[in-house]
């Protein structure tokens, strides 16, 4: 396998193996956009490192975090806690795909696990997408996967925050931690000109 020096000029969690390391780098990288969280990525981690390029042993890890965000999330919504359980689905959405990323050739094992994958981010998407964003008339949406509360705000004439920005990045990490302090946000990725946003029901369109 070969290997990913620890002195490389890039994060090496696994310096004995390059395709974890990269992944895991990936992995780490999602936690901006709430794809993951750097705690539950070292935790697989460690249990990782007592098998280190054993393809096997990243599946089964990989899905054991899947699964136990997916009961966590199902726990959440039954108790009516829709932000907190999107939040769990989506991360177990990634680390179930991450998973069978190297199981090859797919079986009927990778095949369930991408199942479960699709589920979760299913049921992520029922809890949390509310807005569809139009860049010019005619064109595909863009979906906000943490729109609802800022519709909600502005029905019941609560704070209410549209973050603009032609590099989409810099506000898509800081919405959800927007979210958390209650106040309604969605971030809008504007082209460089003008736009005008108009609320539509239950869809934000805007229009160069």
């Amino acid at each position: 396998m070969p290997e990913a020096p620890a002195n490389a000029n890039w994060y090496t969690y696994f310096p004995e193996d390059y395709r974890w390391s990269a992944a895991i780098c990936g992995m780490i990288s999602w936690a901006k956009w709430r794809g993951s969280e750097i705690g539950e990525i070292d935790q697989v981690g460690r249990r990782l490192a007592k098998k280190i390029g054993d393809d096997r042993h990243w599946f089964r890890e990989w899905s054991r975090m899947g699964d136990r965000l997916r009961t966590l999330g199902r726990a959440e919504e039954r108790k009516g806690h829709g932000l907190s359980a999107a939040s769990h689905y989506q991360r177990a959405c990634c680390y179930y795909q991450m998973g069978e990323r190297f199981r090859t050739p797919k079986d009927k094992k990778a095949l369930d696990s991408y199942r479960k994958a699709l589920d979760c981010f299913a049921r992520f998407a029922r809890l949390a997408v509310f807005v569809a964003i139009f860049l010019w008339p005619g064109a595909a949406p863009i979906y906000d996967f943490l729109a609802a509360p800022l519709m909600k705000a502005l029905k019941n004439s609560q704070p209410g925050r549209v973050l603009y920005s032609h590099l989409i990045s810099l506000f898509a990490g800081s919405t959800s931690r927007i979210l958390e302090l209650g106040v309604g946000a969605v971030t809008v990725c504007q082209p460089l000109s003008k736009m005008r946003i108009f609320p539509l029901s239950n869809r934000v369109a805007a229009n160069g």
